[in-house]
């Protein structure tokens, strides 16, 4: 017994699971194949396997409907890497947004900084430190407070009659 499907149907269901892992690719055909043979490749490294019998011509194959066939071991391989790639994609989305998310609080901390210095700097001067200890700019201090570098105090002083967004003073 033969271990190739001659279904139609599978070589259709490998393409669409080629289709799957190179996602949008606005570099042409070649760049497709190159992006689905570097996730396969990457993949087997990942699992502890570097050497597959993995080949561009074979993916190229299934793409263009030319294979006589899909072995069952490829379909599993195929639909095991689109899987990986899918939920490595997820995973990436989530940081993109969570690096968002992260951007725009920074924003409205320093806007809200901004705004008691606005109101009344001696009074608020305690609450002005948290937000900027919040907005990260106690390791950004640690650079500039370097031997020669910097006063180290976190003060929005030297934006008065100017704005604050992100963090910097715009005038």
């Amino acid at each position: 017994m033969s271990d190739v499907a001659l279904a139609p149907n599978d070589i259709s269901l490998a393409r669409n699971l080629v289709a799957e892992i190179a996602g949008d690719c606005w570099g042409g055909k070649v760049d497709m194949l190159d992006r689905v043979y570097e996730a396969i490749d990457r993949y087997f490294r990942d699992m502890g396997r570097p050497h597959h019998h993995w080949t561009r011509r074979r993916i190229r194959a299934f793409w263009h409907r030319e294979a006589a066939g899909v072995r069952y071991h490829e379909m599993v391989e195929l639909a095991s890497v689109a899987a990986a790639t899918k939920r490595y994609r997820a995973e990436e989305e989530q940081k993109q947004q969570a690096r968002k998310e992260h951007a725009q609080d920074v924003a409205r901390f320093a806007r809200l900084a901004a705004t008691l210095a606005i109101q009344d700097e001696e009074f608020h001067r305690d609450a002005i430190e948290v937000l900027g200890r919040i907005q990260g700019h106690e390791a950004h201090q640690a650079k500039r407070n370097a031997p020669g570098q910097g006063d180290g105090d976190f003060s929005l002083s030297h934006c008065q009659g100017g704005t604050v967004g992100a963090g910097a003073c715009r005038a």
